[in-house]
């Protein structure tokens, strides 16, 4: 009996090295698998971000357009208003160019010339809305300018 147990125990002995060798081979494969699904779950992160920043990208792009329609159609409103000015300002002038030379005194010869009271008080009038008129123009040319 002593030679058959000395049997047994010499194979046993010769598969140590290789057990350990399996067991490091499993831990390995183990940690490998733990690398491999954390590194599966950063890729999805990435992902989801990466689907985060495209619907950014995207809402900003629209923006982007919304502004530069704003922008066109400012422009083309700056362009009309550029013309209104100029219309307005040439109108001015040629206001400013009859009251200078009439004067204030055709409002008077206006006035003088009436030949009732009611004629006088309907002159009166006529006067006070053109000179209504002419500050609403100059008010309206004003405004014009402020915002051109």
């Amino acid at each position: 009996m002593g030679p058959l147990k000395k049997t047994w125990t010499a194979p046993r002995e010769r598969f140590l090295p290789l057990e350990e060798e399996k067991k490091k081979t499993e831990q390995a494969i183990k940690e490998l698998e733990t690398l491999k699904a954390d590194t599966e779950t950063y890729v999805r992160k990435l992902d989801s971000q990466l689907e985060t920043l495209n619907a950014e990208v995207n809402r900003l792009e629209g923006n982007i357009r919304d502004k530069e329609k704003t922008i066109e159609e400012t422009a083309v409103k700056l362009d009309e208003a550029g013309k209104v000015e100029k219309k307005q300002y040439e109108a001015m002038k040629k206001r400013i160019k009859y009251m200078y030379e009439k004067g204030d005194s055709s409002y008077l010869d206006l006035l003088l010339q009436s030949k009732s009271m009611s004629e006088l008080l309907n002159r009166a009038e006529y006067i006070s809305k053109i000179s209504e008129y002419d500050r609403n123009m100059l008010d309206q040319y004003a405004a014009v300018k402020k915002t051109g």
